[in-house]
């Protein structure tokens, strides 16, 4: 930070502060652990350009495929000697802005949705039924609008895009702010900054669910013109204008991340501090590491070997991969699984998501930091937490064996009568 008035939002805390609205503006769209805008919109993209369930989920996993591709570069990369972890953070931020540009750019290269059918109640049924005899001998025509869905590559794009910029914030991220801290509050300042990144999903769903309340090509045609109301079957809502929200947000809240420093300040003073109960390494460029894993690419082969044959980590790893695993599903199809199972509106689907997420995911995240805190657990302790927490979960999650049944179609699902 160049301007001395500036100087005093070198600190720690500001540090954390800037961090935390860059894990809130990332867990707007894509996301580690609940999605926000993405998931919001799937069912509206779906049906806007011909997208099957398939496809939505490629779109969703395009992010995390080119997270885990990123992840071992960018951890080596960034903590090199001399790298500044700032500058590759404010990066980070400039590329997933532009991967929620990309992400919205289909809608202004598509015609205006045409509503082909009344939805309206006092709509006359001669426009929505036809006659048998008239279309005997007729095939339908599966080609029109087929090409809409070649805009899937399109949203890849933009999620990989996400990805990439996603990666330092979980690498190196995490790094910088635990060496700019007290040991003995590292777990506090680690719990609110992911629990932030949890309200941030919680904040994509809730402002998702509004803009879905909004006619997908506002404000140009008037809804009402065609008899379409938020409670039509037909109706799209303004999936696109959140990403573009999150696009100016996230190159926003680059700026300030990009003025800290390699090592902050106040670095010295708050590692030797009495508070502190453990003294870090110093190495040559000033920067608070432990022993390094491996200094170069010639020793990441064996630095690999060395923690695959660590038992506790490759443990504590496949655990958090399950978790992924179950919390990416969850979140990619939980507010279509709200819309099919008690035919709710996407938007109201959306506020229930966000409305979970908040106290369900932010206050656990900030309940495990101050336990931790408040209690000085040791691993052990930690992984007792951990047990429990995932046994309730464990339990919780009997609640999906209670569904309703679908609804019979006859000719899909049933016979017909005599047939």
């Amino acid at each position: 930070m160049r301007p001395k008035c500036l100087h005093h939002g070198r600190s720690s805390r500001w540090l954390l502060f800037w961090l935390c609205w860059a894990s809130a503006v990332q867990g707007m769209y894509p996301c580690m652990v609940v999605n926000g805008f993405v998931n919001v919109c799937i069912t509206t993209i779906e049906k806007r350009y011909d997208l099957r369930s398939r496809d939505t989920g490629m779109v969703a996993g395009a992010y995390d495929m080119a997270s885990v591709l990123c992840s071992v570069p960018v951890a080596y990369l960034g903590s090199r000697k001399g790298a500044s972890k700032a500058r590759w953070l404010a990066a980070g931020m400039v590329i997933m802005g532009l991967g929620s540009f990309v992400f919205a750019v289909p809608h202004f290269f598509t015609p205006a949705y045409h509503v082909t059918l009344g939805n309206s109640i006092g709509a006359n049924m001669s426009t929505i039924t036809c006659s048998l005899q008239a279309i005997i001998g007729e095939t339908c025509d599966v080609s029109r609008d087929v090409w809409l869905a070649n805009f899937r590559q399109v949203f890849m794009l933009g999620q990989v895009l996400h990805g990439i910029g996603a990666t330092p914030l979980y690498t190196l991220g995490v790094t910088y702010l635990d060496e700019s801290v007290p040991v003995r509050m590292s777990s506090l300042y680690l719990g609110i900054y992911y629990a932030m990144a949890v309200v941030g999903p919680a904040i994509g769903f809730v402002m998702g669910g509004q803009f879905l309340n909004i006619y997908i090509d506002a404000p140009y045609t008037d809804p009402l013109s065609l008899g379409l109301t938020t409670e039509s079957d037909r109706w799209l809502g303004g999936w696109w204008m959140g990403f573009l929200l999150s696009g100016c947000a996230s190159i926003l809240v680059a700026w300030p991340l990009l003025g800290f420093p390699a090592v902050l300040p106040d670095h010295e003073d708050r590692i030797n501090s009495p508070k502190g109960s453990v003294k870090r390494q110093r190495s040559d460029n000033g920067s608070s590491t432990a022993v390094a894993a491996f200094q170069d690419l010639d020793d990441f082969p064996s630095a690999t070997r060395a923690l695959m044959s660590n038992v506790t980590f490759v443990a504590l790893s496949l655990a958090g991969a399950m978790e992924g695993i179950l919390l990416t599903g969850f979140a990619t199809f939980i507010p279509k699984f709200i819309e099919s199972q008690f035919n709710v509106a996407a938007s109201f689907s959306a506020l229930y998501v966000g409305f979970i997420a908040v106290p369900a995911g932010g206050g656990g995240t900030l309940l495990g930091g101050w336990l931790i805190k408040k209690y000085e657990l040791s691993c052990l302790g930690i992984l007792r937490v951990l047990f429990t927490g995932s046994l309730f979960c464990l339990l919780a999650c009997l609640g999906l064996l209670v569904y309703c049944p679908n609804h019979e179609f006859a000719g899909v699902d049933v016979h017909y009568e005599q047939k």
